[in-house]
């Protein structure tokens, strides 16, 4: 017969009887439980997909990782708040192996593009995104996360925490629509905290670690970033246009081969307090501006 009662002993004097389905329901939500298998060869994206979509109707984490790789061969598509938790990473790896971002997440509000509704603590933390290429195939629109949304609502006081990315052309990509404000246009995906972020190079180069196409996320923080690039080509901050200041990095080990801290298109504005703070600038590493 089905077990429907869950008995926890070992608790104290009294025994504890709790249906399983609420015992459950405090679990964060496995893609193993839809078929993912994290043997390092299968294609997990539609167990992971699933996951993520129950989580989406039931407000629960969804665990990230797995006994091995867990292959990814498409774009996961996520909206909304979201929680997402690894085992660390080096135990719970994401591997991409297509050219495109492998995290695409609608940050409008739950009703759509025109939803004012805030989009806000998020905690995404614990695992390694990493991309897997032929050696000669393009790999310029790899992304670890990437973006989307209107301007009507705000993407803020969400929280990155203990990431890893490897092999990947950029880790993030912002591209949520802006606002204007008295010193340009400005990005409505703000106020959002990084910490314990490692960006590097592997099997191919990692060329961004932040790229923000409008604006530069005011009250944005960062903490205790590493990156590893092996490129000139690479930056750690390339702001293409909009607003650009009000941030703080702090705490970082930046290097290397004459790739730069922040980079700046023209028809950026304003470039004014940025703070960087307790950080190191390896050899070969260019000045900000």
């Amino acid at each position: 017969p089905p077990v429907n009662d869950v008995i926890l002993n070992g608790l104290g004097p009294n025994t504890i009887k709790r249906a399983l389905s609420g015992v459950l329901a405090d679990f964060p939500i496995y893609p193993q439980w839809y078929g993912a298998k994290c043997d390092g060869s299968s294609d997990d994206r539609a167990a992971y997909q699933k996951a993520f979509d129950v989580a989406k109707t039931s407000s629960r984490p969804v665990h990230i990782g797995g006994k091995d790789l867990c292959v990814i061969g498409g774009t996961l598509k996520v909206s909304g708040r979201q929680t997402m938790v690894g085992d660390g990473p080096s135990k719970s790896v994401i591997v991409g192996t297509f050219n495109g971002p492998l995290f695409l997440w609608d940050t409008n509000g739950p009703g759509g593009a025109a939803d004012r509704a805030e989009v806000g603590n998020s905690l995404i933390t614990g695992f390694t995104l990493r991309g897997q290429f032929a050696p000669n195939a393009d790999y310029s629109a790899s992304r670890g996360f990437l973006f989307g949304g209107g301007n009507a609502n705000f993407f803020q006081y969400n929280h990155f925490s203990n990431l890893t990315f490897e092999s990947l052309y950029g880790a993030f990509d912002i591209q949520k629509s802006t606002r204007a404000t008295d010193f340009g246009q400005e990005s409505n995906a703000a106020w959002l905290t990084f910490n314990d972020i490692t960006i590097r190079s592997g099997s191919r180069d990692a060329i961004y670690g932040w790229i923000w196409n409008f604006g530069s996320g005011t009250g944005t923080t960062y903490n205790n970033i590493k990156t590893a690039f092996t490129t000139p080509d690479a930056a750690v901050f390339y702001y293409k246009a909009g607003v650009v200041g009000d941030i703080v990095i702090n705490g970082g080990h930046f290097g290397g081969n004459g790739s730069r801290l922040i980079k700046v298109d023209a028809v950026t504005s304003y470039r004014n307090n940025i703070l960087v703070s307790g950080s190191q600038l390896d050899a070969g590493m260019n000045v900000p501006f």
